[in-house]
């Protein structure tokens, strides 16, 4: 009964994506019962239970653990056969990271030796120069790798963007065109951020670094990258070095927004008041930066403008611009949707609106246990 369930296209989905919950509930759909999983993988009946329920599973060990009592292969997981995952002293990986964005920024490497730890572009794996198709190809499965990611949350996606970016790599060719070079950059930010959507910072951080290696010779990409890295590191509890990058990105409508956040956080209001003002003036008075991939992301600005108004006690305002962002945003968006919806009902209850807050509550609810999504669990 395992095999002809762990083989199902579903299963080999969440397996590929470490999404053991997914892979717990289609055994019990099945008929395995919650004791035999515990005793399969190793585990308390209450740590299968607490699984089940939505809990991430990261560890190494266990889920090696898992794969094993499972009989199922760990390269179908992405695991090695037997090598631990490397720890990483967190502040160098920091520190690595900002030195690599002053060098996008710069267009040349300034601080010494590359990491050596993020993932290879692989630009020796190619054999012959790409073409038109090859890069329609590549942008068009990173678009949909993109939908998926902000559909189902960066634990489903992060495998699928893992692979798209390794294989982007193998087009390049003598460094590759700028072209290909945005579009394989552009394949290492997805999977960077799924990879810090799904819980997993240190994956986040190499793939970032390597999307910014790749476009040192384009400004606005390079932007890009270090707002995207920004968030996820104020989202891990590192505020001070997202600002260290959002300031390095420019005085975009998008680095202002997200920064709001991360000055409240380091209780530096005056401040994040003042980018926050400055953030709203840039969104209204700078429609043509809407269709900025980083900043249509982001609702048009509505939804970091409410996240900030939030932490900043415009509940009014907040309130505004979150029902703005979820009224604007495809019914598919899953997880912004649920953060738009989580801040909407924040604010109504701090503005006295209860009956309004307890809808948008449970609207939350209800989008978040469809995403794997520490952002929003």
């Amino acid at each position: 009964m395992l095999h002809d369930v762990l083989t199902t296209h579903e299963a080999r989905t969440a397996l590929a994506a470490r999404d053991i919950g997914t892979v717990y509930r289609l055994l019990r759909e099945a008929g395995v019962p919650q004791r035999e999983i515990a005793h399969l993988t190793g585990q308390a009946q209450s740590e299968v239970s607490e699984i089940l329920h939505g809990r991430a599973v990261q560890g190494y060990d266990v889920l090696t653990r898992i794969a094993d009592g499972l009989g199922v292969p760990r390269g179908r997981m992405g695991l090695a056969g037997s090598q631990r995952v490397e720890e990483v002293d967190e502040s160098m990986q920091r520190r690595s990271f900002l030195q690599a964005s002053v060098a996008a920024l710069l267009g040349a490497p300034v601080f010494g030796v590359p990491d050596p730890d993020r993932p290879p572009n692989e630009s020796t794996l190619a054999h012959s120069p790409p073409g038109p198709g090859d890069l329609a190809a590549l942008t068009g499965t990173i678009q949909r790798l993109a939908v998926l990611d902000r559909e189902y949350g960066g634990r489903t996606a992060y495998a699928a963007a893992a692979a798209t970016a390794a294989a982007g790599g193998r087009l390049l060719h003598d460094g590759g065109d700028r072209a290909i070079r945005g579009a394989v950059s552009e394949a290492h930010r997805l999977a960077g951020w799924a990879a810090g959507d799904g819980g997993d910072i240190v994956r986040c951080r190499k793939h970032h670094r390597a999307a910014l290696d790749l476009c040192t010779d384009h400004r606005a990409k390079a932007s890009v990258v270090m707002c995207s890295m920004a968030a996820m590191e104020k989202h891990h509890g590192h505020p001070d070095h997202a600002l260290k990058l959002l300031q390095l990105a420019g005085s975009g409508p998008v680095a202002a927004g997200l920064s709001v956040t991360a000055y409240v956080a380091l209780n530096c209001r005056d401040t994040a008041m003042k980018q926050w003002r400055q953030a709203r003036a840039m969104f209204r008075d700078q429609p043509s930066q809407a269709t900025d991939p980083f900043i249509a992301f982001y609702g048009d600005g509505r939804g970091l403008l409410a996240a900030g108004g939030f932490r900043l006690g415009e509940y009014t305002s907040s309130y505004a611009y979150a029902v703005a962002a979820l009224d604007g945003r495809p019914a598919w968006d899953t997880r912004t949707r649920a953060m738009d919806a989580r801040v909407a009902a924040r604010s109504a209850t701090a503005a006295g609106e209860h009956g309004t807050a307890a809808r948008h509550r449970e609207q939350s609810r209800e989008l978040a246990a469809r995403v794997g999504s520490v952002r929003v669990a």
